[in-house]
This record gives C-alpha cells, sequence and structure tokens, in this order.
C-alpha cells in the first residue's frame, strides 16, 4: 500500500508544544519504519509551521492546521496514497475529514470529543472536534438534496 503519514505538531495553537510532540515522537519511534518492513511504501509529510505570529493562538492557529492538513490529505489522495494524519491536537480532524470528504472515519482518542458549544464544562475546542467535523457532515448533506 502507499501510505503518506501527514505530521500536524501543533496543541492548542502551539507548534511542537505538549500533545504537539506526539507525532515526532511516534515518527522517532519508528511507526514509517515498521510500515516500510511491512512492504509498505511510505512517505512522511510535515505541514510545518503554519503561523509565523507566535500571538495568534487556538482558533486562528486550529483553522490554519486544518487548512493545510486538508491540503496534504487532498494530495495523497490525487497521488493515490493512503493518508493517515498524526496531530496533537483533536480539531485536525477537520481538516482532514475535509481533505477526504470522508463517509466514515477512524477516530482514536481518549475522549469522544463530541461536546458542543451548549454541552461543554471546559469551553475547550478541542473537545468539539468530532462534533464539529458531524456539524459539517449535516450541512454537506443537506446541500447535497
Amino acid at each position: 500500500m502507499n501510505i503518506s503519514i501527514i505530521l500536524a505538531s501543533y496543541d492548542s495553537g502551539h507548534f511542537h508544544g505538549g500533545c504537539g510532540q506526539g507525532p515526532d515522537a511516534l515518527i522517532s519511534g519508528g511507526l514509517a519504519d515498521a510500515l516500510r518492513l511491512a512492504g509498505h511504501d511510505v512517505e512522511v509529510n510535515d505541514i510545518g509551521k503554519v503561523v509565523e505570529d507566535e500571538e495568534e493562538r487556538e482558533i486562528g492557529t486550529g483553522f490554519a492546521v486544518c487548512n493545510a492538513v486538508s491540503g496534504e490529505v487532498r494530495m495523497a489522495l490525487d497521488k493515490k496514497r493512503f493518508p493517515i494524519v498524526l496531530a496533537g491536537n483533536c480539531l485536525t480532524a477537520a481538516g482532514a475529514v475535509a481533505g477526504v470528504g470522508a463517509d466514515a472515519i477512524i477516530w482514536a482518542d481518549q475522549h469522544g470529543d463530541l461536546n458542543t458549544p451548549e454541552t461543554t464544562t471546559t469551553g475547550f475546542l478541542d473537545g468539539m472536534a468530532l462534533a464539529t467535523v458531524e456539524v459539517a457532515a449535516v450541512i454537506g448533506c443537506q446541500d447535497d438534496r
């Protein structure tokens, strides 16, 4: 299988901070090498730093990351590669799904991330990631009618 691993090393708007170190740790730990040993053609693409203004955080950076991830996912698919997105924050899922136009996703997280602005007790945007993706999908389905 041809695989594109896409790294989005952000956490709450911080580049390589906190959980944003996870994608690099998975690559350093041998994920790409293990996939290659299993016979897959693997390329690793890092979206890099998407915002130069260190003062811009969370929402602005979050959407810039989603936009960059969406573009990388579309490029992988255009090259007939299977995209695997490794991210440090959950909102990045919106960019991955936007790039794929997916009818289904594999969600691997400690939490369901199905909070909404009405149900969240923390206001943490990443806790609303999967709900954001679902709402976008419902709106997209309604637009297709």
